[in-house]
Parts: structure tokens; sequence; C-alpha cells
């Protein structure tokens, strides 16, 4: 599968199938994760396999949101030192959750509330802790996609500044902002639009605002 596709493709699951990940398929998603990159190369990510269902029920436990967690055929925790924040485990769980949905077995990423639940159930040595867990499973083929749609791109990017939009050669066109014109521009009222109609001038504005919540945008040439 593509990178991109898998990328953009890829969903949470929480209903699996029984079907056993095969060996091959588990190493990649175990490789994926350990070539994931790390603050200083420390690589300070341990990984913890869980396929038993006693235990997987019992780490169960351990989570707010974890009522998937005993379907799936395969858990991987992610166990990090209690010096390390949690970046680079998310690093290593985005690889392994990709590489797996590429061989076709989805993944849902769960958190253990109860840390001190989870180190037991799991052994783990003093000054270490579960950053997160991930499910792993073939998804059940009538389980629907989610309609969530994701927020529009140009509606959670900004360019140099919070809230300013992407300039486009000599042109800038961004959300009414308080500013004045770029130095050495002026304002031509031609191509200022507002939601106001007949309105004309210099403008003093908020960038990514708008008046009676409607939106409003001017052009600076």
């Amino acid at each position: 599968m593509d990178a991109y596709k898998a990328i953009v493709g890829k969903r949470d699951v929480r209903r699996y199938l029984h079907t056993p990940i095969p060996a091959e398929v588990e190493h990649r998603i175990l490789q994926a994760g350990r070539m994931a990159g790390s603050s200083k190369n420390d690589q300070p990510y341990r990984f913890v396999v869980l396929k038993d269902p006693e235990r997987k029920m019992e780490f169960s436990g351990s989570g707010n949101f974890m009522t998937h967690v005993p379907s799936a055929p395969m858990v991987i925790a992610i166990v990090m030192p209690d010096t390390h924040l949690g970046f680079d485990a998310g690093r290593a769980a985005q690889n392994m959750m990709l590489a797996a949905w590429a061989d076709g077995v989805a993944s849902c990423p769960v958190v253990a509330h109860n840390a001190e639940y989870a180190k037991k159930v799991l052994g783990l040595p003093p000054g270490h802790h579960v950053a997160l867990a991930i499910a792993f499973g073939y998804p059940q083929p009538e389980q629907a996609r989610s309609n969530q749609k994701r927020l529009p791109l140009e509606e959670i990017t900004y360019y140099e500044r919070w809230g300013q939009r992407q300039l486009s050669g000599a042109s800038a066109t961004m959300s009414m902002a308080n500013c004045e014109p770029p130095p050495g521009r002026m304002l031509a009222s031609a191509t200022c639009t507002t939601m106001r109609a007949g309105y004309s001038g210099p403008l003093k504005c908020s960038i990514h605002t708008s008046w009676n919540g409607r939106r409003s945008a001017m052009s600076w040439k």
C-alpha cells in the first residue's frame, strides 16, 4: 500500500476478527516501531506483546476505554522510562499502526489510566510506565467506516504567524486582521471585500475573525 494512502485511509477500529496475525506481519509491525526516530537516538521504548486471553483481559482493567482490548488478537504495550516524555512513544506507535494497516491489520491506541495497575500486570521494573498500548486485529468486514469528517486543511493551517493564511505571489489574501497594510503597500478598495455592503477604505481587523460570526477577507496589493 502506498504510504500516503495508508496514512489518509487509516481509521481506529475496535471490532476485530478472531484471525491470528501472521508471524511475518507481527515482525513488520514491531520492526516499524523499532525503526521510529527518537530524541538523541536514545531509543527508550520497549514493547510488551500480549496475546494470552487472560493477560489481555487483565490488562484491559488498567484503562477507562479498553473494552475492545480483550477481543484483539494482539496488543502491544509501549513502555517508557519515567524520565522520558511520551513523544518518542507516539512516533513508534504511529509507525506500527501504519505498518499494520499496510498489511490490512486495523488498530486502535489506548491509554492505561491506572498506571500502577498496568505496571503490576506487565511486571514492569521500577522507573517505567506504559505510555500507551495498541490493539491490533483484522477488521470485521461489516464494520462501517466512521463518517466523522476531518477539519478542512485551510481551517487548521497558518503560515509564519498564528491566523495568517498562505501568501501567494505579490498579493496576500488573509482573514480580517488587527493589522495595518504591509509597509509600502496601500489597501485597494476594489479588492476589499467584507460582509458589510458598500464599505470601502482602510480597515483594522483581526486575523481569522469575522463580524457577526461571518467570514470576511481582504487582499493587499
